[in-house]
């Protein structure tokens, strides 16, 4: 769900527009693009990363733990979740940085480090698979979306140039500060929440709902404090458009 809603939604936008600049011959520009388009998604998936990993359990119970799904099942399935959100961020900024790629018409290089990864996939679930079970494959994709992220960058340095005056680097140390902050608040939250309501679905839901209202109202704040703000112009563009119709 987040990478549907973040990287595809940044990436296909800004494609039309990397895809001119590079016609153009007007890298500036392009990198320009590129930094914009690598700030939003990183402003956007890590918040939703560390939110999907302390909202992992309450989420899982309320989506699945009914009938023959137990809790034990439920723990399995948060560590699984865990494990696979270690890729979510590389596998979010891959999005954008292959369709800087496919933007140049070059559609070949983003195929061979695929590949690669691939390779590093079956190496990591290879060793993992024996010590930590099914868990093991699941660490090994988040390995292969790790190296074929990191390839694709220092592919793409190497023949664009870095985005200079983006403050890339900056924005994502002030995402993490602030997600980590929301991430330790809404852990503090949600047991006291589980502990005053009663046990059925709706205080399920009231829990995820509050926990992630919670959360994404300090993340906002932390944000602003911390002179981001791309997000408070996103959400109130949202707000706006929505407002309109």
């Amino acid at each position: 769900f987040p990478l549907g809603l973040v990287p595809v939604a940044v990436s296909l936008a800004a494609l039309p527009t990397l895809s001119r600049h590079a016609a153009q011959m007007d890298w500036d520009s392009f990198r320009s693009v590129l930094g914009r388009g690598l700030r939003l998604v990183l402003l956007l998936l890590l918040p939703a990363t560390t939110g999907l990993w302390v909202l992992g359990a309450p989420l899982a119970r309320l989506l699945f733990e009914h009938g023959v799904f137990q809790p034990a099942d439920t723990v399995m399935t948060v560590q699984a979740l865990r494990l696979y959100l270690i890729g979510l961020p590389f596998a979010g900024v891959d999005f954008l940085l292959n369709y800087t790629f496919y933007a140049r018409q070059n559609t070949r290089t983003p195929a061979i480090v695929g590949v690669i990864s691939i390779g590093f996939y079956f190496v990591a679930a290879a060793t993992l698979k024996g010590p930590l079970g099914f868990l093991g494959l699941v660490l090994a994709d988040s390995v292969k979306q790790a190296a074929h992220a990191l390839i694709m960058v220092v592919l793409l340095l190497r023949s664009v140039g870095r985005p200079q005056g983006e403050h890339v680097i900056a924005t994502f140390v002030r995402a993490v500060v602030a997600a980590a902050i929301m991430a330790l608040a809404v852990w503090f939250l949600v047991p006291p929440l589980e502990g005053w309501l009663p046990d059925n679905v709706m205080a399920e839901v009231l829990v995820v709902a509050v926990a992630g209202a919670v959360g994404g109202g300090l993340y906002l704040l932390l944000l602003r404090l911390l002179g981001v703000g791309e997000l408070s112009a996103l959400v109130s563009g949202v707000t706006v458009r929505v407002a309109r119709r």
